[in-house]
């Protein structure tokens, strides 16, 4: 799924090496295993993987991502201890100061159970200039009985809360070509809109990014655009024809249009070298466009997780081991898988796309998600 963005000027990048944890972080004996974990529902896949939770190790803090602003908190950490074998372990913030406002619940008390879910709190300032910015705090797990040696540090990122991202879906096909005797064809196996705008919010509320559903938008359209030569209503959707489409849609409502587009009875394997999953994204300075071409043998699922994929090209991630198209080429924690993760198709099926971002990737979409929302 290789990207092609016009890239738009974007302001107030936060650097990444100003979020880095305290050198003193871990000044004391080390757990067995980390105490701050992801938060799991009854035993399944840790959640909070998915919902802004990255994993510590012995040489790097686990991180966490909340929402700054008035009521916004996140429960998607718990508390792990031995309580029979471990000394008396409290939760702090670190160093609290009133421009952080990073608070957690239990606090300041031993913890009694093994497994102990926290509450996190981005701060309950409106107003405050500094809800504009992205904001590092940490929590740490003190040994009470040792000087308060820290036994483990949670990085948070604390995101600006951020307005919805109106988003238009169309579904798209040549009025000619892919018309039929008799009816419309509409579009091979798309999840309804309101389920699409779902999916996205789940995955990127790690990162404080909302979409909403632009009703007004969203149309199902027999446009002409299969006339470009040497591909005249072959059925197939080439980069020139996108922008044939992206003309005829540019006025329409939507911030964010995502256009759903046949790519006639081929299957995910096909070994046309222009074949696309997800063919471009284009950005400009009030209006963005994505495209996804659906499949005839491609379960409708997917299309949901790529949207969510290639918006992640639309804000220029990923920044941990990039490769040349903007794929996230590293490792997953346990339990899920990445959401940028390069989009190989395996023995002819659609690849499986995850919904796990790092943290690096949390505050670049909040950053530049901003850019989708200038007038």
């Amino acid at each position: 799924m290789k990207k092609n963005i016009y890239k738009a000027v974007i302001l107030g990048i936060v650097v990444l090496g100003s979020l880095a944890p305290s050198d003193q972080a871990f000044n004391g004996p080390l757990p067995n295993q980390p105490i701050f974990q992801a938060n799991n529902t009854n035993g399944a896949i840790p959640t909070g993987l998915n919902y802004g939770f990255e994993p510590g190790s012995p040489c790097a803090p686990a991180w966490a991502s909340v929402v700054r602003g008035a009521g916004n908190s996140t429960k998607n950490v718990r508390a792990v201890v031995n309580v029979n074998t471990t000394p008396a372990v409290q939760i702090k913030v670190k160093q609290p100061n009133p421009n952080n406002r990073l608070d957690v619940t239990p606090k300041n008390q031993n913890l009694t159970d093994a497994e102990t879910v926290m509450t996190l709190w981005g701060g309950n300032a409106p107003g405050d200039p500094l809800l504009e910015q992205v904001v590092p705090g940490e929590i740490e797990a003190a040994d009470t009985g040792n000087g308060g040696a820290v036994l483990d540090t949670l990085t948070v990122a604390m995101l600006p809360e951020l307005e919805s991202i109106p988003v238009a879906i169309f579904r798209v096909w040549d009025s000619i070509s892919e018309m039929p005797a008799g009816g419309q064809p509409g579009v091979h196996n798309t999840p309804a809109n309101n389920e699409i705008v779902e999916e996205l919010n789940k995955i990127y509320t790690q990162a404080g990014v909302r979409f909403s559903l632009d009703a007004n938008g969203s149309e199902d359209l027999a446009l002409r655009y299969d006339d470009i030569q040497p591909s005249v209503n072959d059925r197939m959707v080439t980069d020139a024809e996108m922008n044939q489409v992206v003309a005829q849609l540019q006025n329409k409502p939507g911030k964010l249009k995502i256009v759903l587009m046949n790519r006639s009875n081929m299957d995910y394997a096909s070994p046309d070298p222009n074949f696309k999953v997800a063919a471009q994204s284009l950005q400009g300075a009030k209006i963005s466009f994505l495209f996804i071409q659906t499949i005839l043998n491609r379960p409708g699922e997917v299309v949901k997780t790529v949207a969510a994929h290639e918006i992640g090209h639309l804000l220029d991630l990923t920044c941990r081991n990039a490769d040349a198209g903007g794929h996230d080429t590293g490792a997953a924690p346990q339990g899920t898988d990445l959401l940028m993760k390069p989009g190989t198709p395996v023995g002819g099926n659609a690849p499986t796309l995850g919904r796990w971002l790092p943290h690096e990737d949390w505050i670049r979409a909040n950053e530049r998600a901003k850019v989708l929302l200038q007038p």
